[in-house]
């Protein structure tokens, strides 16, 4: 298995591209602020989109990572509890 792709926990900024998306859904709203009012329902609408989108990208993203966390677990051995076999000798035991 490829270990080259990196782990949400990496330290660093990465860019993920469903927060632009859902950014980016503030663009039309703002537009139509300054465009008349026939504008508004469409640039509105194309917002709604760029939100929903957003948060299927990110719907989607989050279940990747939850299975590749899954399998990653899975395919690591986990560890087994050791019995101490020593043989236990009491002193002072009637015999």
């Amino acid at each position: 298995m490829s270990t080259a792709h990196h782990n949400a926990h990496d330290d660093g900024p990465r860019f993920d591209a469903w927060l632009a998306v859902m950014s980016s859904s503030v663009i039309p709203v703002l537009i139509a602020i300054f465009l008349p009012a026939a504008a508004l329902a469409p640039l509105v609408a194309a917002g709604v989109l760029l939100f929903v989108a957003g948060s299927v990208m990110l719907r989607l993203q989050s279940a990747r990572q939850r299975r590749e966390q899954t399998v990653q677990s899975s395919a690591m051995p986990s560890p087994t509890p050791t019995r101490d076999t020593t043989p236990v000798t009491v002193e002072g035991a009637a015999s």
